[in-house]
C-alpha cells in the first residue's frame, strides 16, 4: 500500500514535466531548446583616427536557444578599401587609411592603408517576452575579435631607413587585431522554422590601443538575416 502511495506521488509530481515535452514539439512556432543556423548582411560603420568608413558586411552565425536566454557565435567580414600594392587602379576615393606612430620621429603620424575586416563575435541573448507567439525582442552583451584582413604603410616605401620601416611594419601588425566588449539590440520574428530578423550591434574603438579602427567614440553594425531552426538543441529521454 504505501508503495503504491508513493507511485502515485511521484506520477503527480513527473506528469506535467513529462506532459510538457510533447507540447513544446507542437509549438506553432519552434524557439525553445532550439538550435539555429543563419546568414546576414548589412553595413558597418568604422571610424579610424582619419575618418568613418562604411562598408557592406556578410556573415554566418549560430544560435542556441532555452526559453529566454541564447547562446550565440557569429562570424562576419566588412568589405572596404583596396592597397595599392595589389590594385594598380586604386584610387584616392577607395582606399581606407588609419595612421600609426612612424619612425624614428616621435609624435609624428604616418598614414596606413587598410583592406577589410573580420569579426568573430561570443555573445549572451536575452528574450525577454514574445508578442502573438512570434515577435522576440532581444538584447545581448558578448566579446569581439577584429581582424584587419590587409594593411601597409601609405606613402610610398620612403623610410630613413631599415631599422625605421622594421618598426612601422611592427607597429601595423601589431595594430591589426583588437578584442572589444559588443552589444546587440535586435527583433527576431518566428515563422515556423524560419526566423527573419534584425539588429544592431556595437562597440567601443575610442581609446583602443594602437588598434587601426581606433576613431572617436564607438563603431556600429545593422544587420539583418534568416535563421533556420534545425531542431531540438537537447536530447530528450525517450
Amino acid at each position: 500500500m504505501r508503495s503504491t502511495r508513493l507511485l502515485s506521488g511521484l506520477a503527480l509530481v513527473l506528469a506535467p514535466a513529462i506532459l510538457a515535452r510533447p507540447c513544446r514539439a507542437q509549438e506553432k512556432n519552434p524557439f525553445v531548446d532550439s538550435w539555429f543556423w543563419g546568414a546576414k548582411g548589412g553595413v558597418a560603420v568604422l571610424h579610424t583616427s582619419v575618418a568613418r568608413t562604411t562598408a557592406p558586411v556578410v556573415g554566418a552565425e549560430w544560435l542556441v536557444t532555452r526559453s529566454k536566454f541564447g547562446l550565440y557565435v557569429s562570424v562576419d567580414q566588412a568589405y572596404f578599401g583596396c592597397l595599392e600594392s595589389q590594385d594598380k587602379d586604386c584610387g584616392a576615393d577607395s582606399k581606407v587609411l588609419s595612421t600609426v606612430d612612424n619612425a624614428p620621429t616621435n609624435g609624428v603620424q604616418r598614414q596606413v592603408q587598410l583592406r577589410d575586416m573580420r569579426r568573430f563575435t561570443t555573445a549572451m541573448y536575452l528574450f525577454p517576452r514574445v508578442w502573438a507567439d512570434a515577435f522576440r525582442p532581444y538584447f545581448g552583451l558578448g566579446y569581439a575579435f577584429n581582424f584587419v584582413v590587409g594593411a601597409e604603410p601609405g606613402q610610398g616605401d620612403a623610410f630613413a631607413n631599415s631599422l625605421a620601416r622594421d618598426t612601422v611594419l611592427a607597429r601595423i601588425q601589431s595594430g591589426k587585431t583588437r578584442s572589444s566588449w559588443v552589444g546587440t539590440l535586435g527583433l527576431q520574428l518566428d515563422i515556423k522554422r524560419f526566423a527573419p530578423f534584425v539588429q544592431a550591434t556595437t562597440m567601443p574603438t575610442q581609446g583602443n590601443g594602437k588598434f587601426l579602427i581606433n576613431g572617436k567614440g564607438f563603431s556600429y553594425y545593422v544587420e539583418a538575416g534568416l535563421r533556420y531552426n534545425f531542431g531540438s538543441a537537447i536530447e530528450h529521454l525517450k
